[in-house]
């Protein structure tokens, strides 16, 4: 099925591109949402009626898309959801929770224009969100088990001073536990020679007796 595009499409063309389809593609998405129009001769001299003023619209729309990208890019989107101690997540982050959290602060975002990866763990996140056919942006998510968790989160990921604390910490802890390690084997090692030590004497006494 043939259509005139009414707006940018990922992998189709741009506004006033006459393309192929597959019919349920166009008739299900496409035609309903007002991204295309039939390809037929009539529509193909309204569209050329139209396209500046189609045209015109796409510009308004790709400027506001904008503006809502400049906020969006100070949001760090804060999800809460029950994790075990190591922070691995017992649910799922969904669209619709991202979609519903924007909403809450003012942003209409659908389901449909949030592009998410799957969330297994608490800690700082980014899924994309197409703003406009033309517009994309990325959104911080913010995902911890309590709200003083989310902030402590969020300040180990702006301060990289706490980020470096936090590796050292780790860090060191490594050669601890194998401290700790070859000290008992070290202990092991000690009482395996005594025992054997205290053995031999007994060993040669029962050898002269015997004599």
């Amino acid at each position: 099925m043939q259509i005139i595009l009414l707006e940018k499409i990922k992998k189709l063309g741009k506004i006033g591109d006459v393309v192929k389809v597959k019919p349920g593609f166009a008739r299900n998405f496409l035609l309903p949402n007002k991204k295309a129009m039939s390809a037929t001769k009539e529509n193909l001299q309204i569209f050329e009626k139209q396209k500046a003023k189609i045209e015109e619209e796409n510009s308004k729309s790709i400027l506001e898309a904008e503006k809502i990208k400049k906020k969006i890019a100070d949001v760090e989107l804060i999800i809460l959801r029950e994790a075990s101690e190591n922070g691995n997540l017992y649910g799922s982050v969904t669209k619709r929770d991202i979609s519903t959290e924007l909403k809450k602060l003012g942003f209409v975002v659908n389901q449909s224009q949030i592009d998410l990866t799957k969330i297994k763990e608490t800690g700082i996140h980014e899924c994309s969100v197409s703003l406009h056919p033309e517009v994309k942006t990325e959104l911080k998510l913010n995902i911890a088990k309590t709200t003083e968790e989310a902030k402590a989160i969020s300040r180990k990921s702006k301060d990289p001073k706490v980020e470096k604390v936090e590796k050292n910490k780790k860090a060191s802890a490594a050669p601890e536990s194998k401290k700790k390690i070859d000290t008992e084997k070290t202990k092991d090692q000690t009482k395996t020679k005594k025992l054997s030590q205290d053995k031999k004497p007994s060993e040669k006494s029962a050898k002269s007796k015997v004599s």
